[in-house]
Order: structure tokens, then sequence, then C-alpha cells
């Protein structure tokens, strides 16, 4: 198992989605500590269909890095295809990797800000919310395409 980090990880974000989750920002064999508490901020977002997460190992010689970007709730398989599952954590994901993996800081905020946009237009079932439109997992999807060709 790797050593403890010693500082906590660095949020350069500040969207509450993804600062919640920069806990799960640890490096790989803390994975199942990552998990609870990654779990426990889907409290805070209001459903596990919210939250991305990541898991990354220490940095190499070359500070390389390997990683696995997923949404916290992981594929879902109970709710596979019958349109009812929140795509906002493998969005928010995509944009981690953007981020923390591939280094493109303005497409990673490019693609939360089309998340929140989506999100002022509809919501999925998981965190609908009075006056907003109730949108399936597609519609969803669709709302940040359009939010970020907009």
């Amino acid at each position: 198992m790797p050593p403890a980090r010693t500082t906590r990880p660095r949020a350069p974000w500040s969207r509450s989605t993804n600062c919640v989750n920069c806990s799960t920002l640890l490096p790989a064999g803390y994975n199942i500590f990552g998990d609870i508490l990654s779990d426990c901020a889907a409290m805070i977002t209001g459903s596990l269909g919210m939250p991305p997460s990541a898991s990354l190992s220490a940095p190499d010689a070359l500070g390389r890095r390997h990683a696995l970007f997923e949404p916290v709730h992981g594929s879902a398989p109970h709710i596979a295809g019958k349109g009812i599952a929140n795509p906002l954590g493998a969005i928010l994901s995509l944009a981690m990797a953007l981020r923390h993996g591939l280094w493109r800081e303005d497409d990673a905020a490019l693609l939360e800000a089309a998340v929140g946009t989506a999100l002022g237009r509809s919501r999925t079932g998981d965190i609908a919310t009075p006056g907003l439109a109730r949108a399936s997992t597609a519609a969803m999807g669709q709302a940040v395409l359009d939010a970020l060709e907009g």
C-alpha cells in the first residue's frame, strides 16, 4: 500500500458536485476509503447519480499517474435500459479526466458549465425539483450537449 498522503489534495474547482469529491482523489490502494467518502458525499448532492470520482496512483518518476475516472455509482446495472439513470456523474467524471488526466482545464470548465446550464433547465428523477422539467437519461445527456453547443 502506498504511503499516506500528508497534505490534502487542492480542489481547483468551485462546483459543489466536484468539491465534494476532492476526497476521492486519493492514491490507488485507498479506494475503499474513497468509496466510503464518495458515498457520503452523494448525500450532499442528493443522489449517487451526481458525483464524479477518480482513483489515482502515486506519480511515477516522470510525474505520470495511472487513473480511473468513473461516476460514484458505477454502472448501476439494476436500472440499465430504463432511461432513469442520471448521466451527470459520468459526464462530470469526464470533466475530472479532462482536468486531472489530460490537463485540459478549459475543456473541463466548459463541460462543468454545460452541466450547470442543463441542471437549470431539467432534472432526472433522482434530483427532480418542482418547476423544472423531468428528464430521461438521454434527455439529460442531450441537455448537456445542447448547452455545450449553445
